[in-house]
């Protein structure tokens, strides 16, 4: 009798770990095939291009300047009025976000400006003081999904400027490498690609969601409870 019950348990908890397995498998491969969450651009020779046209452009005076609720948006003739609005849309998101501080909003809105206007290479990204969304096909398509750009960039913003040490801020590094050694998501999410898209992606989840882990904010409470709190404290 005993040796009946002992392989039921066994086999119980077998179901459960292999349930587990399948479910962070199945996550996991859902994130890697999912090309709608590896929108930023991050090729340092491209970005180099579109910075070197923006400058020029704004040398010789074809930039105009919009400013919508304290931020500058970098425009021009050639600029999609849809992607003003969109870019405008998720500004609002960031001033109604839950949680999110009114001085935290007020060092993001310091950031340089948010450039719209065409350039020969696109791209998504922050930058030298500057967020730059002018990969037009890529952004429409990020915002069929849950998301918000500006939010995520703006995040890299503040990580690079507002956060002790910038960069380096060791909070956020020591959490970085906690939820790394922890596994405590699925292989390979771009959550944890490098520290700077650690916090990045985890903010948007938290004060906006995405349509990448983590998703929202009960998932990063649950999921990596320490840099929740450190989100409370510093946004």
């Amino acid at each position: 009798m005993k040796k009946i019950k002992l392989l039921a348990v066994i086999f119980t908890a077998t179901i459960f770990i292999t349930s587990c397995e399948k479910d962070n498998t199945n996550e996991s491969v859902k994130e890697e095939n999912n090309q709608s969450i590896y929108w930023e651009t991050t090729d340092p020779d491209i970005i180099a291009s579109i910075n070197k046209e923006i400058e020029s452009k704004i040398k010789n005076n074809k930039i105009q300047i919009e400013t919508y609720r304290n931020f500058r948006l970098q425009i021009d003739n050639n600029t999609p009025d849809d992607i003003i609005d969109l870019i405008k849309q998720e500004i609002d998101q960031v001033y109604s976000a839950s949680g999110l501080k009114g001085s935290t909003i007020s060092k993001m809105d310091d950031v340089g400006s948010i450039h719209l206007a065409p350039t020969g290479y696109r791209g998504l990204y922050y930058s030298g003081n500057r967020v730059v969304i002018n990969d037009y096909g890529t952004f429409r398509r990020v915002k069929r999904n849950v998301s918000n750009v500006v939010f995520h960039e703006l995040t890299h913003y503040y990580h690079d400027y507002h956060l002790p040490g910038g960069y380096g801020n060791r909070e956020v590094t020591n959490n970085y490498n906690q939820a790394l050694s922890g596994n405590i998501y699925p292989r390979n999410p771009y959550v944890l690609r490098n520290k700077v898209e650690y916090l990045g992606t985890s903010a948007e989840a938290y004060f906006s969601g995405t349509n990448r882990q983590p998703y929202d904010r009960a998932t990063v409470r649950r999921k990596d409870p320490n840099l929740a709190s450190f989100l409370d404290n510093n946004f």
